[in-house]
């Protein structure tokens, strides 16, 4: 499996995605976040997400 590179100072939740990491890191080279215009984070979210074909960590 290939090694993937850890984004520390990014934490994510989202155990679905396929930039999702061991202790809730990202591990993707960069993450945009949208949309343009937000009023609270709730209107807000990753753009860069990837669904994962097997979860492993969702249970």
């Amino acid at each position: 499996m290939e090694q993937k590179h850890v984004n520390h100072g990014i934490d994510c939740t989202v155990c679905d995605c396929i930039y999702h990491a061991e202790q809730n890191k990202c591990t993707a080279s960069k993450i945009s976040v949208g949309p343009t215009h937000a009023e609270c984070s709730a209107e807000t979210a990753c753009e860069t997400f990837k669904p994962a074909e097997n979860c492993h960590h969702c249970k």
